[in-house]
């Protein structure tokens, strides 16, 4: 499709600066997982990236050594919403959080899915965290499916920035 441009080109050509708690909302095919991994990621040094279930994990790590990562920065790791939760639960000082520089929320859409579904403690608790601000933690939420979030957008202070966002 000439005249297509991918997610990395609009943020470049707008100068969006990605601050924290900042959500990135683009159809399928726009380049989300490429502008990640060979654009964000790079930009820091520690970073965690938190993804909704196993096989996009899988995927993401594969990806993600493909691209050479864990050659260009100190510390790169991929955890479900479900593990991030459990590991932050009980962490009242934010130790684990505040061990990155980035956290990059892919498909978060489905943690708010997933968690009012099921009801669940430990996605709740990551809801919770995640939708916080950090002094020393950039935040910055993916999806393509924008449901739900203008509200939780609203409630949490967070900026919705985006091709395709309704």
């Amino acid at each position: 499709m000439q005249g297509t441009k991918y997610l990395g080109e609009i943020i470049k050509e707008e100068g969006i600066e990605l601050g924290s708690n900042t959500m990135i909302v683009a159809p399928v095919g726009s380049g989300k997982t490429y502008y990640i991994l060979n654009e964000l990621v790079p930009q820091s040094k520690r970073v965690l990236y938190l993804c909704d279930n196993g096989n996009l994990k899988s995927q993401v790590e594969k990806d993600s050594d493909k691209a050479g990562i864990k050659d260009m920065i100190c510390k790169f790791d991929v955890l479900s919403y479900k593990s991030f939760g459990m590991k932050v639960k009980n962490d009242t000082l934010n130790k684990f959080i505040k061990q990155y520089d980035m956290i990059i929320c892919d498909e978060v859409h489905n943690l708010l899915d997933y968690q009012s579904f099921k009801k669940d403690g430990d996605l709740l608790v990551a809801r919770i965290k995640l939708f916080d601000r950090y002094e020393y933690t950039k935040i910055v939420f993916f999806t393509a499916t924008p449901y739900y979030l203008d509200k939780l957008a609203k409630e949490n202070n967070c900026t919705i920035t985006g091709s395709g966002y309704q």
